[in-house]
């Protein structure tokens, strides 16, 4: 069997979907039995591509990318990577970012394959989120938008109902069920791979306590909500410090992003608060989340019922506390002992919901020993299933029983 890793997103170095890349590659350096090839974006970084070494430049856009193409470009894709690479029925393509694009295109090669009286390979398409990112983040709130997508997911799912063709989610239920609801078919779960080192140093304590919001700037992650409590937080607590990762804010309305730009500028003229401005290397990432003593996650739940956080998995392999939202995947993470930290209840009101978060915090600081100890008791979970042995063995697994 050949796997075939096509990525969409694959065109930066850096942030989760870079990280997955090269865990994949990591995994494959040491496998005979089976070859494989990366495929990434055709606009890939000269910097990635000398980074993650042996790949195909060739997918023209990613999976949120021009959503009224309607799966034309990755269709096209899809046969040009078939006259590349003589594609068979044994062949596994592994899709790892898929949206409405993503289905449509497989849908039409599908058909182009049987007008050619061509077999079908075998085709895995994973999916992170239901909706897609707008604009203002805030549309996810609308139930006008919600149903539209709903709507146009399900035509789309209804045109690739071939036994080669198998669907999948990351492991947030609601997103699985959903999907499952949508597809009218059965959903898989996958796991998403990272590197990470094999044993994570104990946490020695120290005389300050580090708390960090690190990872993508979208508005529904809550950034501004963290920015709000840091001067309460500072006044009350004098052993803090902060570290905030500033990358690429998007997603909100202009009132927001007014609010954001000086909450922001507030914040740098703190001495204990450190702003990162831009992207982290993969090094230079988890050399930050090993610093970091509490990682703050305060995501919308309407955002994040359905979707999962790479940061929190990453977090809890880190053996980090967390403070997350209620109502979000990461509370059931929590519950569940994959993780640890402290939930917080998100207000209808954005000062309400900074106050819930301060409190959280608080009492995180005044008892993070015991935290510490959980979170290094819960750390095994995604210790144990983010990898890409997982990954690409449940795939191999599922079309055994075929």
């Amino acid at each position: 069997m050949r796997v075939f890793y096509i990525d969409p997103f694959l065109k930066y170095d850096f942030g989760h979907y870079f990280e997955a890349a090269l865990a994949i590659k990591d995994f494959f350096r040491n496998q005979k039995k089976l070859t494989w090839c990366l495929v990434g974006n055709v606009g890939i970084s000269e910097k990635a591509r000398k980074f993650i070494g042996a790949m195909v430049p060739f997918v023209r856009q990613t999976c949120f990318q021009d959503l009224e193409n309607k799966g034309k470009s990755f269709a096209e894709d899809l046969v040009n990577l078939s006259k590349k690479f003589s594609f068979t029925e044994k062949d596994l393509l592994f899709i790892p970012a898929a949206y409405e694009n993503q289905i449509l295109g497989v849908a039409e090669f599908i058909n182009h394959r049987k007008s050619q009286k061509k077999a079908v390979p075998k085709i895995a398409l994973q999916f992170h989120q239901i909706y897609p990112p707008t604009k203002e983040s805030d549309d996810v709130m609308k139930a006008e938008f919600r149903g539209g997508w709903e709507k146009r997911l399900e035509k789309a799912f209804s045109l690739i109902k071939n036994s080669q063709v198998s669907l999948w989610s990351t492991e947030a239920i609601l997103l699985n069920q959903k999907l499952a609801r949508l597809s009218q078919g059965k959903v898989g779960i996958l796991p998403v791979p990272f590197i990470f080192p094999k044993k994570v140093s104990p946490q020695i304590p120290k005389h300050k306590i580090t708390i960090g919001f690190i990872g993508d700037g979208r508005q529904e992650k809550g950034l501004s909500l963290f920015l709000r409590i840091i001067p309460a937080l500072t006044e009350r607590k004098a052993n803090l410090n902060f570290v905030i990762q500033n990358l690429s804010p998007r997603g909100f309305s202009d009132h927001q992003e007014n609010e954001f730009a000086n909450l922001l500028k507030m914040a740098a003229g703190f001495k204990n608060v450190k702003i990162i401005n831009g992207a982290l290397s993969p090094e230079r990432y988890n050399k930050l989340l090993c610093e970091i003593d509490i990682v703050v996650l305060p995501y919308n739940p309407q955002n994040y019922c359905q979707r999962a956080s790479g940061i929190l998995m990453q977090a809890s392999i880190y053996q980090k506390p967390m403070i997350v939202s209620r109502g979000t995947w990461m509370e059931k993470a929590i519950m569940g002992k994959r993780a640890s930290g402290l939930i917080f209840e998100y207000a209808d009101s954005s000062s309400k919901t900074s106050e819930n978060l301060l409190a959280s915090l608080e009492v995180m600081v005044d008892n993070l020993g015991r935290y510490r100890q959980l979170a290094k008791s819960n750390s095994g979970y995604y210790r144990e299933n983010c990898n890409s042995s997982q990954l690409i063995k449940t795939l191999i697994r599922h079309y055994e029983k075929k």
